[in-house]
């Protein structure tokens, strides 16, 4: 053992004395065990890589299952927006001024005087329908990373301010959106705006929302028709496909200019009897919105209608 240890070094010496113009010490057994060395450091190395192979090739369906589940939501390339959708679930009463919901006090940057709260056009403050805050959902494409998205519609008209003739008008609905959201806000901020109608005021009429506000979460799943959402009660949710309940789809109105345009389902909420959520006779309020527009964050053009 001793002259193993005493040879190794000696034996490595040679190379570095060689490297240096002195080959003298070099011999054929250098050379052959070199070789050997090299040979084992190959097989190691071999060894390795069939080790990671074969545990990456145990944990591609797990991986190849996850893409799957994503694939409709990972970019425009992938993009099938119609097949999936984000069902909208109702988590709690307890809501936050910024935060997902349905109803409620709405947020609103009251110190952004450029930036006057919704107005119907005769001049009636609109009520919140619901808001999104995408950075605390992170719903992916097609939507924002962050900032609050808002609907507002106005309840003091017919037809919870849905124009029948010209659904894109905006005059009885508007939709928002924050790109930054004031954290300072707070509820006696926004009732300071004076005549701002809520949710849960009892007294409020013309409002599908009854008395009541909740704050949400989503849940991605398949797209479901409108037949089958017909059959399932209440349908609340993000992209998929509309469910008018009367008169048809407002898009094949030839007196809806360009109804083609509108091409996403941006927020759908439908009626929910137990949940105190009634549009007319059961039906639902749809926002739609042209996908080109949606992924410029241009929230000026959207389709309303309820049936």
């Amino acid at each position: 053992m001793t002259e193993l240890k005493t040879t190794i070094p000696f034996f490595f010496q040679d190379f570095i004395n060689a490297m240096y113009g002195d080959p003298s010490g070099l011999s054929w057994y250098h050379f052959v065990a070199l070789v050997v060395i090299l040979l084992f450091l190959a097989t190691i190395v071999t060894s390795i890589l069939a080790f990671l192979k074969n545990r990456k090739a145990r944990y591609s369906p797990l991986r190849q299952k996850k893409a799957t589940q994503n694939e409709n939501f990972d970019g425009e390339e992938n993009d099938e927006c119609k097949k999936m959708e984000w069902e909208i679930e109702f988590s709690s009463k307890e809501t936050e001024i910024s935060g997902s919901k349905i109803g409620g006090i709405p947020y609103w940057c009251v110190k952004d005087a450029s930036r006057p709260y919704p107005t119907s056009a005769d001049g009636h403050k609109m009520m919140l329908l619901a808001q999104i805050n995408f950075a605390k959902e992170r719903l992916g494409y097609p939507f924002p990373q962050k900032g609050l998205l808002q609907f507002f519609i106005d309840v003091s008209s017919t037809n919870y301010g849905v124009d029948l003739k010209n659904p894109v008008s905006g005059h009885g609905h508007c939709v928002v959106y924050h790109s930054k959201i004031d954290t300072s806000v707070k509820p006696e901020h926004i009732r300071s705006l004076g005549d701002i109608p809520i949710s849960t005021e009892p007294s409020l009429s013309g409002s599908p929302i009854r008395a009541t506000e909740f704050s949400i979460s989503f849940h991605r799943r398949r797209a479901k028709k409108a037949v089958e959402g017909a059959s399932k009660g209440g349908h609340h949710h993000l992209l998929g496909y509309p469910f008018f309940l009367q008169n048809g789809d407002p898009r094949d109105n030839s007196e809806c200019l360009n109804g083609k345009k509108y091409d996403t389902l941006l927020f759908e909420l439908g009626s929910e009897m137990y949940e105190d959520i009634l549009w007319g006779n059961g039906g639902a309020g749809a926002f739609l919105i042209n996908r080109a527009d949606l992924l410029k964050k241009d929230f000026s053009d959207v389709l309303f209608y309820y049936s």
